[in-house]
């Protein structure tokens, strides 16, 4: 397993129960994937962005890259299946108060759809038939008709029990060796030129 921001939550919570005498750490809010916030928040940001640089545009898709189906394919595919999805903001915000100032209307299903992609360079085992091989189309679709099986013990502590009743959250859009075939899908997908082509044996 790959340790992360899950271990420090387990080394604060130890320490808060030897300190107090075996009292029990309460927390309101998760952050990081696949915690819908994390997901609201980059919304959010993508959102400024587009008006800040790119006067409103709106975008259709955003593509969540990642490694983990159980915090990236999982948090993407829970997110885009939540319906209406509410600020990232506390409603005392300052921010908010002004959203709330301009625009009173009850909140829209977004028009943005999140699109969920999974690498093969990471915490994701290629099965071994496939290891140390190019890899054809189809035999991406077969991999990815595959990604059934997973070790709840390695997935975020407070979304396991979701996870082991939503498994088909598990399952990405779209499968690539890496971010690399990410990326150029991406730029096919939407019809992006940037000037530059490159193959990977340029970078």
């Amino acid at each position: 397993p790959r340790f992360a921001h899950g271990i420090f939550a387990n080394i604060l919570e130890s320490t808060y129960k030897k300190i107090t005498g075996g009292k029990e750490l309460q927390y309101e809010h998760l952050s990081g994937k696949p915690a819908k916030l994390t997901y609201q928040y980059a919304e959010q940001v993508i959102d400024k962005l587009l008006v800040e640089n790119f006067d409103g545009k709106k975008i259709s898709n955003i593509y969540c890259i990642g490694d983990n189906l159980m915090s990236d394919i999982y948090g993407a595919n829970l997110y885009k299946t939540s319906g209406n999805r509410p600020s990232v903001f506390s409603q005392n915000s300052v921010y908010a108060k002004t959203k709330q100032s301009t625009n009173d209307e009850a909140p829209q299903t977004p028009k943005t759809h999140f699109k969920s992609m999974l690498v093969c360079t990471g915490v994701y085992h290629v099965p071994q038939k496939y290891k140390n091989a190019l890899k054809s189309d189809e035999q991406m679709k077969e991999m990815k008709s595959q990604i059934k099986s997973i070790n709840i013990n390695h997935a975020p502590r407070d979304y396991q029990e979701f996870i082991l009743k939503n498994k088909k959250l598990l399952q990405p859009d779209y499968l690539f060796e890496d971010v690399f075939d990410c990326v150029n899908f991406i730029f096919e997908k939407e019809r992006v030129d940037d000037g530059d082509h490159r193959s990977r044996d340029e970078l």
